[in-house]
């Protein structure tokens, strides 16, 4: 999405996210029915383990890490 390689703690917003940013990382994040947070928590958890730390544990090995949110998807290049 940022067109960059972004990893778990990285700021997207450092990196040249922006609100429309955010708003997609969310509709990526329930597209793939996974917990989605709003868009204040991404701006106060602008990485990917800080967004997936807020978001708790679900019933995945990898949900709420770092790790899960990035294999998510939600921040492919691509979309």
């Amino acid at each position: 999405m940022l067109g960059v390689p972004v990893g778990p703690d990285d700021d997207c917003f450092e990196l040249g996210g922006d609100s429309p940013f955010a708003v997609r990382i969310g509709a990526a994040l329930r597209a793939r029915a996974l917990p989605s947070p709003r868009l204040r928590e991404l701006y106060r958890h602008p990485t990917a383990r800080g967004t997936a730390a807020s978001l708790g544990a679900p019933d995945s090995p990898r949900a709420g890490t770092a790790e899960g949110f990035a294999h998510s998807g939600a921040l492919r290049s691509d979309e």
